[in-house]
């Protein structure tokens, strides 16, 4: 019974040597990956939306099996082909957030009757710390509060030049969203001087994700490899 209980533990002891090796070999396979892919692709200049930006409202079937080498425009979401989401600003968090459910999305635009940008209100904002922020600097009930209240304002959101986007790779667009660690980002068309910008597509690491098949961290490396080693310390 001894020698038993002595092979089991020893059979433990090899089974967790292996899971570390494996491990150790991942993290310097997926440093490797990220420091490559950093050498390869370029990152895009970005500026803030201008005042009196205007959501283009004018259906794409998305490509797929779209490598990191394709055209960015491949996994850049063309408002003059798909409409955009846009809710009031005077919507209330409670209508937001059924809004972005019903319309399978987790991101919104905040815009007026006329189609002006006022900002953004994504699913964190909704879901997140933000609602109790506002309501510790301001009051009121968690049902009082409006999209205009938590969303991103205009003067705040960077986007990428629909020029540079037509120049670029896939590859290039996912350098530049893990640079700006977002999850979303808008495309800016210079219209002529009457009109100014328009906001004419977005990108979004869900949907470049779903076309690629690569999974996308807008945080740095590091941290997850940190994560695991936390994890199997506590293990």
């Amino acid at each position: 019974m001894h020698g038993t209980s002595v092979d089991v533990s020893w059979a433990k002891v090899d089974k967790l040597s292996v899971i570390c090796v494996a491990i150790r070999k991942l993290r310097s396979i997926n440093i490797t990956d990220e420091v490559n892919m950093a050498r390869m692709y370029k990152t895009l200049p970005c500026s803030l939306i201008a005042r009196g930006s205007i959501v283009t409202r004018e259906t794409r079937h998305s490509r797929i099996n779209v490598s990191l080498d394709d055209p960015g425009m491949h996994v850049m979401t063309d408002f003059n082909v798909t409409p955009p989401f846009a809710i009031d600003p005077t919507a209330s968090i409670d209508a937001t957030n059924d809004k972005m459910i019903a319309s399978g999305v987790r991101m919104l635009f905040v815009t007026g009757n006329d189609g002006t940008l006022f900002g953004i209100v994504t699913a964190s904002d909704v879901l997140g710390e933000k609602p109790v922020q506002y309501m510790h600097e301001h009051g009121g009930k968690r049902e009082e509060i409006m999209a205009q209240d938590i969303m991103t304002p205009h003067s705040e959101l960077q986007a990428l030049k629909l020029l540079n986007v037509e120049s670029s790779t896939v590859g290039d667009i996912v350098e530049t969203m893990k640079k700006l660690q977002r999850q979303h980002v808008l495309v800016v068309e210079n219209k002529d001087t009457n009109s100014g910008e328009s906001i004419r597509g977005l990108f979004s690491t869900t949907q470049i994700t779903r076309q690629t098949g690569v999974e996308i961290s807008v945080s740095q490396v590091a941290t997850s490899f940190a994560d695991i080693e936390r994890a199997i310390a506590s293990s």
